[in-house]
């Protein structure tokens, strides 16, 4: 209640909205391509070799790529429980190009859980219900596994992946054996200056030391007259 200076009152009624819980206000571009919902592609990569050996630990990374809009949530269980696992998410990230976005979950355990097998969850408006992407813990030959993981899936611009002892692309040999060839056809056209510059100068030496005998010769046949 307020007085003011007239004696007249005013009911004064504040108060502070609050968003539920989960709830997030989301502004979409009006210039962005992407006007609906597209749910997020799952990625996931097991723990690398070295990283065992020498933090005694296994690394899960959960990437979920290309979905719109940005809110989303991850969490990681073991398979076939309910209890969420402690783990480490990044921020949502937006690609420039296709204003579509991404984000990175990072679930850590000790090497005693090589056996277990560990499932990422992601709740996203693009999806119906909550999808699962299973993370395989115990292969068969884990040190083959692991090390195909630990190779990037891209080099560079390359369309090829190269992965644990995968066979180089073709295109790696196709421009080996090119360059190889270029640089034999460049050695060999060298040999053939270098020889044809070789057999000139031999052709033009005895012709100067032709020219210069008569000389020499009509020198010393000049002074015996003149004795």
């Amino acid at each position: 209640m307020r007085t003011n200076k007239d004696g007249s009152s005013r009911r004064c009624v504040t108060g502070v909205k609050h968003f539920g819980t989960g709830t997030r206000l989301v502004v979409t571009d009006p210039d962005s391509p992407n006007k609906e919902a597209k749910a997020p592609k799952a990625k996931i990569l097991p723990p690398s070799l070295a990283e065992i050996k020498s933090t005694g630990k296994l690394t899960y990374l959960c990437h979920l790529s290309d979905f719109f809009p940005e809110v989303i949530q991850v969490t990681w269980t073991e398979k076939g429980g309910t209890t969420e696992l402690e783990a480490v998410t990044g921020e949502v990230k937006k690609h420039t190009v296709t204003h579509l976005y991404s984000i990175s979950s990072w679930l850590t355990v000790p090497k005693e859980a090589l056996n277990k097998r560990y499932v990422c969850h992601y709740q996203h408006e693009g999806i119906q219900t909550a999808e699962n992407k299973g993370a395989s813990t115990t292969p068969e030959k884990p040190e083959s596994k692991i090390q195909k993981a630990d190779c990037p899936q891209h080099f560079g611009n390359s369309s090829s992946a190269l992965r644990g002892n995968d066979t180089l692309p073709a295109d790696t040999f196709r421009v080996a054996y090119f360059t190889y060839l270029t640089l034999l056809l460049t050695s060999a056209l060298y040999c053939a200056i270098l020889l044809s510059c070789m057999c000139r100068a031999g052709a033009e030496l005895p012709a100067t030391a032709t020219n210069r005998v008569p000389q020499i010769s009509f020198a010393v046949r000049t002074r015996a007259a003149h004795s």
